[in-house]
């Protein structure tokens, strides 16, 4: 009987022993793990802090080109106006020219009928 009893307590010796060194296993796997983590989150962290960087850039940039394009929207309101202005003249004597040259022909035209006719 004293060999089952020292038998028994040889097992829950080595049974000790393997769930003793089975908790150091997790507990440093839980270690290690937490460390995992903690580098993740100051690289999130970094990650952030540049992302938020560049999105200050980027909304400043924004509001330059937004205010750049409104300036060239009024400078070309400005010279859309001006090129009418401008333009018109230009028009009336295009249709004047026409007129006139239109009138000039018409008057040599009688003039040729009359020559032929013998009235000048």
């Amino acid at each position: 009987m004293s060999d089952k009893i020292d038998m028994i307590y040889d097992l829950l010796k080595q049974d000790r022993e393997v769930s003793s060194d089975f908790r150091k296993e997790v507990r440093q796997s839980h270690i290690e793990t937490g460390e995992k983590i903690t580098q993740l989150s100051i690289d999130t962290s970094h990650r952030l802090t540049q992302i938020e960087a560049t999105n200050t850039t980027q909304n400043e940039q924004l509001a330059e080109h937004m205010n750049r394009s409104e300036r060239l929207e009024a400078m070309h309101g400005d010279h859309e106006g001006r090129i009418i202005v401008l333009e018109e003249p230009a028009k009336t004597m295009g249709r004047m020219k026409k007129w006139l040259i239109g009138v000039g022909a018409f008057a040599g035209a009688i003039v040729a009928i009359c020559k032929l006719l013998g009235l000048f």
